[in-house]
């Protein structure tokens, strides 16, 4: 027996854990680029920018450029948007502010969690590889309600998760770290054979033999609670010494509705959602009275956050007069500069830190042209991506050649690598025409060779064609698909607007043959087409967008083998939004976590760089920048310091309102 302590690491990468019993479930993008509909002046708060020292109420209204989509029931069961999942890790508690056993501190290091956990997380190796750990919480945990929460709430967080009914419902939780789990989610069993209610603070369960070298093995220590009396008022854990199960009913159609249920839930975090407003696109939370701290015991003290939306045309007029208090994350060059004059008059201050992240463009690669390699080479050399940068971040960004951001150590350490292995795609409009006539793009609509001006064309097999709406059938019999490209993106968003001057509409892109159609949505409706979401309508299922633009962030797993699946139909599909099922490629993302004991950091940095260039040379997505972000507030927030690897969420906690008036 030894202590799971002394497997802390000191790492930093990607949102990967759920809060439940072990359970390694993909990171979210999180589309802080993304800028959709405007808000008009009617939804804005109420204006509170008034002079420190003047009753100044104990508020903050937080400005974001995504819009809220209102799934904030549970912890990112569904791959909440990036203002929903910063409520959700608020008000139901993420892994450095929640009741996890386990948290990530300020570095990044997973830890064990002592406002949560009585003593230390034991954990024992088996004689079959896996490893059982054994936990015992505090007795003082309670939720927002007042009432305790007990070892059978977080046993209750690992079958709710892992439910056939969850699966059924198209979440997005999984766990193949976890012992019986997956047997229990395919409806095999009844109960998770390594999860146990052992008295009424203590809990146990197994992780499974594949992941004993798992790099991030910290993590599957992991659990946190779940009120399970919303799904069902008569579910109750039950143990009878050959595993955990629920006993009671509850159906798919439940899990939907605790997902969407934002009226006042019943969570641990340390706010409580007080209301949301989805045509606002606005959600006030209210301090959690029942909050015990976060894993260093710290409670908030500004009683009430407003998060609003925000769009980069209105939202420095909105933090001049009061009507936002901070604006989120900004890594263009127009807003960034802005925001610094504003600092420079007075009165407002400002945090800037490398991004854990990278913007880009997505290609979807199971259809259309975007599923040949040829393709993707030419339309990245048809961008010049140094000018996009520049424009973009002002000189506050650079160019990233693969899925990884300038804040992560992994790049600090692998850029000469970088240098000498991958390819920049730099700009080269005759480079992009040779990759596409190597690539068969040499016919006319009517099959005969390609005339040198127009469309490019290609003949395809049937199973290339699938049902690509723009293909062609010759009377030969032959199946042509045409060089046209469908592009869905979000409105009032300056990343879409400089992609549509510099690519669609560049002159470059039509004389190489190629035609880009954007279809402009609001972001939820983007995430509904990259994720395939059946669960909102069936036309989601198949295939029709070829490229979309977002931004992802990366906390401190980095674990890609659940977003590049090896072939259709893995247990991971859901979070394959690029579906290019190449298998040489799911191997060294499989192999770069779970094949690498947790204290080979230079075995792990050399499967990183070799998992890089093979992605490099596939190019499902077509990075733009990795930028400094800056977010501004007004000066009378003291003790504010986000970073990279620490969010509002977890920020907020720690700061406070200069002379603040109580609310009540």
């Amino acid at each position: 027996m030894k202590k799971f302590l002394s497997l802390v690491l000191a790492l930093s990468m990607l949102f990967a854990l759920v809060a439940c019993g072990g359970g390694n479930t993909p990171a979210n993008n999180t589309p802080n680029d993304n800028q959709n509909n405007q808000q008009t002046d009617d939804n804005q708060p109420e204006d509170t920018n008034q002079p420190s020292g003047e009753g100044r109420p104990n508020r903050l209204i937080y400005g974001t450029g995504t819009q809220m989509a209102g799934e904030l029931g549970t912890y990112s069961w569904f791959n909440n948007n990036a203002t929903d999942f910063i409520i959700c890790r608020m008000v139901h508690g993420g892994t450095s502010n929640g009741y996890s056993t386990m948290a990530a501190n300020q570095a990044g290091e997973w830890v064990v969690n002592p406002t949560v956990v009585d003593g230390d997380i034991e954990i024992v190796k088996n004689e079959d590889g896996t490893h059982t750990v054994t936990t015992t919480i505090q007795k003082d945990l309670t939720w927002n309600n007042g009432e305790p929460i007990t070892a059978a709430d977080y046993v209750a967080g690992a079958l709710l998760e892992l439910s056939p009914q969850a699966k059924e419902a198209k979440s997005w939780n999984y766990s193949d770290s976890l012992v019986g789990a997956i047997e229990y989610q395919n409806g095999e069993t009844n109960k998770i054979s390594s999860l146990h209610l052992i008295d009424e603070y203590t809990f146990s369960f197994d992780i499974t033999a594949d992941y004993a070298n798992y790099f991030y093995i910290n993590s599957m220590a992991g659990m946190g609670p779940l009120y399970m009396k919303k799904f069902s008022e008569d579910l109750v854990v039950k143990d009878d010494g050959d595993g955990a199960y629920l006993e009671g009913s509850f159906t798919a159609d439940d899990v939907v509705r605790v997902s969407n249920d934002y009226d006042h839930p019943v969570t641990c975090g340390p706010y409580i959602l007080a209301s949301a407003d989805l045509t606002a696109y606005s959600a006030t939370l209210e301090i959690n009275p029942y909050y015990k701290g976060n894993f260093e015991g710290v409670k908030p003290s500004i009683e009430q956050i407003v998060i609003t939306y925000v769009t980069p045309t209105t939202q420095f007029d909105s933090l001049k007069t009061g009507a936002i208090d901070a604006i989120n994350e900004l890594g263009d060059a127009d807003g960034i500069n802005d925001g610094l004059d504003l600092v420079e008059q007075g009165g407002y201050s400002y945090a800037t830190y490398d991004r854990n992240g990278y913007g880009y463009v997505g290609f979807v690669c199971d259809g259309g042209p975007t599923q040949f390699v040829e393709v993707r080479h030419a339309i990245a050399y048809l961008l010049d991506r140094n000018e996009f940068c520049n424009k973009y971040t002002g000189g506050f960004g650079i160019v990233t050649d693969g899925p990884y951001g300038t804040g992560m150590w992994q790049y600090a350490e692998s850029e000469e690598f970088f240098a000498s292995n991958l390819n920049s795609y730099t700009y080269n409009p005759d480079k992009a025409v040779e990759e596409l006539e190597a690539g068969g793009w040499t016919l006319n609509e009517d099959g005969t060779p390609y005339s040198g001006t127009g469309l490019r064309w290609k003949e395809v097999t049937p199973e290339q064609a699938g049902d690509y709406e723009y293909n062609v059938t010759l009377a030969d019999g032959r199946i042509l698909m045409p060089l046209e490209i469908k592009w869905f993106t979000t409105g009032d968003n300056p990343v879409s607007e400089l992609l549509a001057t510099m690519l669609m509409e560049g002159p470059q892109t039509a004389n190489a043959g190629i035609v880009i159609n954007q279809t402009v949505m609001t972001f939820p409706e983007l995430q509904n087409w990259t994720g395939r979401k059946v669960s909102e309508d069936p036309k989601y299922g198949s295939y029709s967008c070829g490229m979309f633009n977002m931004a992802t962030g990366f906390t401190s797993i980095y674990d890609q083998q659940y977003y590049y699946g090896a072939e259709p139909g893995n247990a991971y599909d859901d979070y394959d939004s690029n579906k290019l099922y190449n298998k040489e490629l799911y191997d060294l993302a499989y192999g770069m976590t779970m094949a690498t004991d947790p204290t080979d950091r230079e075995g792990y940095l050399n499967k990183f760089q070799g998992f890089i260039k093979l992605w490099n040379e596939l190019l499902p997505v077509i990075p733009l920048y990795s930028n400094t972000y800056h977010t501004f507030f007004c000066d009378w927030l003291e003790n504010y310091e986000p970073d990279s690897q620490w969010g509002f969420e977890y920020a907020i906690i720690y700061a406070s309102i200069k002379d603040a008036t109580p609310l009540n």
